[in-house]
């Protein structure tokens, strides 16, 4: 069986590994020269009881044989409105790092994979590859070859930046601020990965380069210049839904399918299923598609929540409650304000 996957990101990697443990090995293009993002952040993974798993390390290595590392646990989270603070601790879940590290999340996947990957390859269309292999895996992390093939929707835009920053830090600590005035109804968060350095990421939804420049200047004037600031990063980061997940001999997976929505790191878990499931089905010849929709109905159900958060509704309490990645590890009765 021959099998194509295009990108070698999360869900391109999950994807990888589960083929090869059912004897199959794909071949893997990727665009850039490493397997990893060419900047570092950092990301949370929540306990959540609203799914069919409370601790997501143990969900992934009973349910998928995928064995994680996170650089800490989230003990603490912090959550800053216009108005006012709250302060929860308790075991909520882990940190990750997204990066060029050794124990970043791409090069742990990356560890048992024997396929090799050809590197510094951009493929944007499958049609070719869909005549030459059995099976082509759309992992790319974008929309660009679903709207090749008209199936992208409901395309919306996020601008992120993120910067290293030094100063004083909890590890194992998440601090999120929410504030129409620097931050629409999207937010801010960081995250330490050491007692000195931490990344700071802003957030923003449907605005230019220019007014997101504004956000993060308004941004700056709360945080009192407690950080110094090392490097910032600019990046573009889109979400969609497609028409088919999956269309002929072709499978789209991650992002690409349009299962991510990566609310400090909501969007792994979908990752890491999806590859797995797009392996699983072609292995066995089961229908992708109904192995695939509990995701595809729980990022629809998520964005929903998303859109429809008004400025009145800037309270912590509706801020959990609006996001079901945060929900089911939230008790609101044992939160300090």
């Amino acid at each position: 069986m021959k099998i194509a996957i295009i990108g070698a990101g999360i869900a391109g990697l999950s994807c990888a590994c589960e083929l090869e443990r059912n004897g199959v090995s794909p071949t893997i293009f990727e665009k850039k020269s490493y397997i990893y993002n060419s900047f570092d952040t950092n990301i949370c993974i929540f306990n959540n009881s609203s799914k069919l798993y409370s601790d997501p390390i143990e969900y992934l290595r009973k349910q998928y044989g995928i064995e994680l590392h996170p650089i800490a646990r989230l003990t603490k989270v912090i959550l800053n409105g216009p108005d006012n603070q709250t302060i929860l601790e308790k075991n909520l879940g882990y940190i990750f790092k997204r990066g060029m590290e050794e124990y970043s999340l791409s090069n742990q996947l990356s560890k048992n994979l024997k396929s090799p990957i050809t590197f510094d390859t951009y493929i944007n269309s499958t049609e070719e590859l869909s005549k030459s292999f059995d099976h082509v895996v759309v992992a790319t992390g974008n929309y660009n070859i679903a709207k090749s093939l008209d199936l992208s929707t409901s395309v919306s835009s996020t601008r992120v930046k993120l910067a290293l920053i030094y100063g004083e830090f909890e590890t194992g600590t998440l601090t999120v601020w929410f504030d129409e005035k620097f931050a629409k109804s999207s937010y801010a968060y960081m995250i330490a990965h050491s007692n000195k350095q931490a990344i700071i990421t802003l957030v923003v939804n449907d605005v230019s380069y220019s007014e997101m420049e504004f956000y993060w200047k308004e941004f700056l004037s709360i945080l009192e210049n407690k950080y110094t600031f090392i490097a910032t990063v600019d990046l573009d980061y889109y979400t969609f839904l497609i028409k088919h997940i999956r269309i002929n001999n072709t499978f789209f997976i991650g992002n690409s399918g349009g299962l991510i929505d990566d609310f400090l790191g909501h969007g792994i878990i979908n990752s890491i299923e999806s590859g797995v499931l797009a392996a699983r089905t072609i292995i066995t010849g089961d229908d992708y598609v109904s192995a695939i929709q509990p995701l595809i109905d729980e990022v629809k159900g998520f964005r929903k929540s998303l859109t429809s958060f008004e400025d009145s509704d800037y309270s912590v309490e509706n801020f959990i409650f609006r996001l079901p990645g945060l929900k089911g590890s939230f008790d609101l009765s044992t939160m300090a304000r």
